[in-house]
């Protein structure tokens, strides 16, 4: 015969199984990033990648302190209308048309970066003493320039174009150097009014 033990109590009930504490912020995946082994297992990637960033970014900072400003000195002229006859009163029949001047003021755009003057620019002996940085480049090896590759350059360089709304003109070149620039723009400014 079997007996069956009862305690004083009375039955006991089922005890739950204990449950882990609850975890601190888990992502998504289920899996935590530490940054302090993270950092340490990339130190040398990390390192070689700050050492290449300021090699760059000191190559990249003289290059442009090369390369750049770019000044552009600018000469302006005023296109006042023509006088058809000066002996003539002024009123409607002395007056030129807005086309008249317009056309006179593209004809001394063009005029002026023709390859006539930019040639007697390229050819000039003040070109070397007031441009002497901007002239170098086009040094030959026997200490003569070559004035063909200046006349090109100058070609490519030098801009002239009508302000819109105005009676202006304006003539312009752009290089690093202030001072070989401005020289530049009054040779051309000088050679254009002879």
């Amino acid at each position: 015969m079997s007996t069956v033990s009862m305690s004083v109590n009375g039955p006991q009930p089922a005890r739950p199984a204990p449950q882990a504490p609850p975890a601190a912020h888990t992502p998504v995946g289920g899996a935590t990033v530490d940054p302090v082994k993270l950092v340490m297992r990339n130190k040398w990637a990390l390192a070689g990648a700050t050492a290449g960033g300021l090699v760059f970014g000191a190559a990249s900072h003289f290059a442009f302190m090369y390369i750049y400003p770019i000044y552009k000195p600018r000469a302006v002229f005023e296109c006042n209308q023509p006088v058809s006859d000066p002996y003539k009163p002024t009123g409607a029949a002395g007056t030129v048309s807005q086309e008249e001047v317009m056309t006179f003021m593209q004809t001394a755009v063009r005029i002026m970066t023709s390859d006539e003057v930019l040639e007697r620019v390229a050819n000039s002996p003040k070109l070397e003493q007031e441009a002497p940085h901007w002239i170098k480049a086009f040094k030959n090896s026997d200490g003569t320039y070559d004035t063909n590759a200046i006349f090109k350059q100058l070609v490519w360089d030098v801009k002239a174009k009508t302000v819109p709304q105005t009676r202006l003109i304006e003539l312009s070149f752009s290089w690093t150097r202030p001072e070989d620039a401005s020289a530049i723009v009054r040779l051309v400014m000088n050679e254009y009014v002879d």
